[in-house]
């Protein structure tokens, strides 16, 4: 009965909750979340919000260059798209897919994405920092996904609770704290150049 009653609560249990992953060695995609809002209520950690936009379009046509898979998730309650320049940078035949909850984990098709690419390590960009993005970022963690981000490509809500002073420390602090962290978008390249050139990851730099 214990038995039939655990096989019963795995079936009943979102995919995404318990399915094991293994880190060695590791496997890279791009997961770019909801760069689908207006430009002028989001603002990254570092820099101007125009200058990250740019410095996402080259991480994307990098990860094109090393064919590294990419998927570009949209926040499916926002009418807009995905900005155009991002969607030109990442390409055709990018993985496109809309969501209804915070994580994209809570999408099945974007656990198809993870299991057909066989990726284990997510480099993690884009928009809310401290809704969707760390959503994603828990969830991820918690399966024991490596994380790969830069505070340059990291973007926030500029109005309401979640742009106040305090809120946009305490992301900060938690991206540093429980991913791969790159001061820059350079540095950041760099590192997805050498794990894809030897399969091993570069300690990554946290200031």
């Amino acid at each position: 009965m214990i038995l039939l009653m655990k096989h019963l609560g795995e079936l009943l249990m979102p995919r995404s909750l318990h399915r094991p992953m293994e880190r060695k060695p590791p496997k890279l995609a791009v997961v770019l979340v909801d760069m689908n809002y207006p430009k002028d209520d989001i603002k990254p950690l570092r820099g101007t919000t125009e200058e990250s936009i740019s410095r996402h379009c080259k991480l994307l046509e990098t990860a094109r260059r090393l064919s590294i898979p990419i998927v570009l998730m949209e926040d499916a309650h926002v009418v807009l798209s995905t900005y155009k320049e991002i969607k030109a940078a990442a390409g055709q035949g990018v993985t496109h897919l809309m969501k209804w909850e915070y994580s994209a984990f809570k999408t099945e098709l974007f656990l198809d994405f993870l299991d057909r690419t066989k990726a284990n390590t997510l480099v993690l960009i884009g928009y809310e920092m401290n809704i969707c993005l760390r959503g994603t970022a828990d969830d991820a963690l918690r399966l024991g996904y490596g994380l790969m981000t830069s505070p340059e490509l990291l973007l926030y809500r500029t109005l309401g609770k979640y742009g106040t002073p305090e809120m946009v420390k305490n992301g900060a602090a938690f991206y540093r704290k429980e991913t791969d962290h790159y001061r820059t978008t350079e540095k950041l390249l760099s590192a997805m150049e050498r794990i894809v050139g030897n399969g091993t990851a570069c300690a990554p730099a946290t200031n």
